[in-house]
């Protein structure tokens, strides 16, 4: 592993609270080993209640909740988030939020029409 995805693994896992670092030393959680040692489901429902703690993930669902069809396209999310990113770093942060939203089972993506939406359950 390069040490940028291990940076960006690390990053990830404190934020969702799965790890913690103390001089220089990463260890699990409580939270970190129930979900390391939970089933596929059990997992998805801890990332998602995790998940939907995030600011940046609860603005996404705002901004989805808010929309006129319940559903957004990638550009129009995009050119939101721009407003406080530079348009690499709007990407990646999209791209992140997609991609935890769709494992969570939060949020739908349509590669074909570029639209996101919330899962039926969600809404």
């Amino acid at each position: 592993m390069d040490t940028k995805h291990f940076l960006e693994l690390t990053d990830a896992t404190t934020l969702l609270g799965f790890a913690a670092i103390a001089e220089g030393d990463i260890t699990l959680t409580p939270l970190g080993e129930a979900f390391a040692e939970a089933s596929i489901l059990a997992r998805k429902e801890i990332f998602a209640s995790r998940l939907r703690r995030l600011p940046m993930f609860q603005w996404l669902v705002h901004l989805l909740k808010s929309s006129e069809r319940g559903a957004l396209t990638w550009e129009m999310v995009h050119t939101a988030l721009e407003l406080e990113f530079a348009p690499e770093e709007a990407d990646r942060q999209l791209a992140t939020l997609v991609t935890w939203g769709r494992y969570a089972e939060v949020l739908t993506y349509d590669d074909r029409t570029g639209v996101i939406a919330l899962e039926a359950k969600e809404t």
